[in-house]
């Protein structure tokens, strides 16, 4: 018996014992397993293709008939179904998955974004609104640890003329401000802060406290390289204090001809005083 005999004829029996019907003895005449009763997919395909008609497109030989009776699971639609859908799974769910976390990213850089757009309207308003307390609570509680509201604030009290005040609230956050002097980004603002505290020494009520100033000048200088009038400003401080050679090292360096204001003339004046008493030689 070839093998296409034998593989129908192992279809023949199963399909008598499903169906309690003998095949027909021409196999084109015998009725499809499938339309003889409600049966499972895979065991209707198993059977059917056992007994086709034309041996060529039955079972090759018993492995693939055994393989075949292994994997009946898969020819039944119910099993195609879900593993369709393990596969659109596989697919998809990765897919869902990067686009939630691009749109949470996106949110999360619009949230950021909006953030930093509130926070320097915050430090504007600090500068130029009428109620500049409110404004700069608020740019603290959006970022703490940034030094734009603690200069903001100290340019407007000394911009409306409070300078004693500026000069306090400088002292009272003092060791906030420090803070900044070891953060790079940060170190100019921190800069230009004791810049203004120099000249609230300078300018304010009282007696002048030179020495004051002279620190604060000399400490802003060290964190804002590219700014003259910290330069002048501190040269004008160490001729006060009687610091003769730095005065005319800074003078020597940063002084420019045809510069004519106050301080400038100032500056100008105490060296000629220094001269003259013979203080530079």
């Amino acid at each position: 018996m070839s093998n296409g005999n034998a593989i129908y004829s192992l279809g023949a029996t199963a399909y008598h014992l499903l169906t309690g019907k003998r095949p027909s003895e021409r196999a084109e005449e015998t009725v499809p397993v499938s339309k003889a009763g409600r049966f499972g997919e895979g065991v209707v395909f198993i059977i059917e293709r056992c007994m086709r008609v034309s041996p060529a497109e039955r079972f090759a030989c018993a492995s693939a008939l055994r393989e075949a009776v292994r994997d009946i699971h898969k020819f039944d639609a119910r099993f195609k179904a879900l593993r369709a859908k393990q596969i659109a799974a596989a697919v998809i769910l990765p897919v869902v998955f990067i686009l939630c976390a691009a749109s949470a990213l996106f949110g999360k850089s619009v949230m950021a974004r909006e953030k930093e757009r509130r926070y320097y309207s915050y430090v504007q308003e600090i500068e130029n609104s009428e109620n500049p307390q409110e404004a700069y609570d608020e740019a603290l509680l959006t970022f703490y640890g940034r030094p734009d509201p603690y200069k903001a604030m100290a340019k407007r009290l000394w911009n409306d003329g409070n300078i004693d005040k500026c000069k306090e609230y400088i002292k009272q956050n003092i060791a906030n401000i420090a803070e900044f002097k070891n953060i790079p980004e940060a170190q100019k603002d921190f800069g230009d802060i004791y810049y203004i505290l120099g000249n609230c020494y300078y300018y304010g009520s009282g007696d002048i406290d030179y020495n004051a100033a002279y620190g604060c000048f000399d400490t802003a200088a060290q964190f804002v390289t590219d700014n003259p009038a910290y330069y002048r400003d501190l040269a004008v401080c160490s001729a006060r204090i009687n610091d003769t050679e730095k005065a005319a090292a800074l003078y020597n360096e940063n002084v420019k001809p045809g510069e004519e204001d106050a301080q400038m003339q100032e500056l100008e004046l105490l060296m000629r005083q220094l001269r003259a008493n013979r203080w530079l030689d």
